[in-house]
């Protein structure tokens, strides 16, 4: 193990037999038609969880899904389905009050208990810090049941929500397989850069991709491929479509054109795109893009150029990641942020 993740404690340093666990898990998903889609991440998440009840540990997950107000957010009860066709467990439709707490208290060893949406507590997502968080009153009330607390939600672990930085605060922590996992990509990705290296950067948080982007470059990242707004985005603001983006990036659009040229050819941008006509799906190239039409998919000729892009980009982790998962990845991806 490098230097660096000696500092994180793993499953591996916890006796979890006959202990509760507070599992954070990352089940957030695409969601369709009010349908949640079976991603990657929950059979990922799957994997510990089935770890930790196989040695005997009670385990509580915790996970979100979508943000208070959009179209996805939902209660866990259909993750809960999608979950439990690869783990056995239950489900309450509650998350710290009497059913919540009961059902816990009544966990037998190895059993996996699945609480719902914690967005929908609204301290959870509030601006604190950590020592704030673990006075909150999710904290307070959950961490009292719990020995171990577990985060293996790579995709939120940069942010100050109380079940991130809250429960740390007040029991033994350490992270799961698929944050270990996730670190070690992060540590390859920038310490040792292997060859070609290749980003595929998406996302609507522009400063955040940002920063990744100007750190690729100055790192001598082979090349970057664009998706989502994020694609669209360079795309107006190097001049190659007319489209009027989001009125939330138009302050992204100066930056976006300076990495632009400090990128030259190594950041690929969209060349075509799919739009809606009546209601209809249509694939068209850039210069047939009008300033009236949104965009909202990446079309499936890019998909193709994309992955064959990242297929000549092998990494020693490739096998794990059974090949297509990047690539399907890329898709997925780009179809939920845009």
């Amino acid at each position: 193990m490098s230097e660096e993740l000696e500092d994180f404690r793993t499953i591996d340093d916890f006796d979890v037999g006959g202990k509760t666990v507070l599992f954070r898990a990352d089940l957030n998903s695409l969601v369709i038609n009010g349908r949640v889609q079976m991603k990657e991440r929950i059979e990922e998440n799957a994997k510990t969880i089935r770890e930790l009840s196989e040695r005997k540990a009670k385990v509580v997950v915790l996970a979100h899904q979508g943000r208070a107000g959009d179209a996805h957010f939902l209660s866990l009860e259909q993750h809960a389905q999608l979950l439990g066709n690869l783990v056995d467990l239950k489900y309450v439709d509650d998350i710290i009050g009497p059913a919540a707490r009961e059902a816990i208290k009544n966990m037998a060893n190895g059993e996996v208990l699945l609480l719902d949406n914690i967005r929908i507590l609204a301290e959870e997502t509030l601006d604190r810090t950590p020592e704030e968080h673990a006075q909150s009153m999710f904290v307070t009330r959950l961490a009292p049941l719990a020995d171990i607390y577990i985060n293996d939600a790579f995709s939120v672990a940069h942010r100050s929500h109380a079940s991130v930085v809250g429960f740390p605060k007040v029991l033994d922590a350490g992270i799961g397989r698929l944050m270990e996992h996730e670190l070690r990509a992060l540590e390859r990705a920038v310490d040792s850069i292997e060859r070609p290296c290749v980003y595929v950067l998406g996302g609507a948080k522009p400063p955040e991709v940002f920063d990744i982007m100007e750190f690729a470059l100055e790192k001598g990242v082979d090349s970057i491929l664009t998706a989502g707004r994020i694609g669209n985005l360079f795309l107006y603001a190097t001049g190659k479509i007319p489209l009027k983006v989001d009125k939330d990036l138009f302050g992204s659009v100066d930056r976006a054109r300076r990495i632009a040229e400090q990128g030259d050819r190594r950041i690929m941008y969209p060349w075509d795109v799919a739009i809606e006509v009546d209601g209809k799906r249509e694939e068209i190239p850039l210069d047939e893009v009008k300033s009236i039409e949104p965009i909202y998919k990446m079309v499936e000729e890019r998909c193709e150029k994309y992955e064959e892009i990242i297929k000549n980009a092998r990494t020693r982790d490739n096998e794990r990641t059974r090949g297509g998962i990047r690539e399907r990845r890329i898709c997925e991806r780009d179809e939920k942020d845009s």
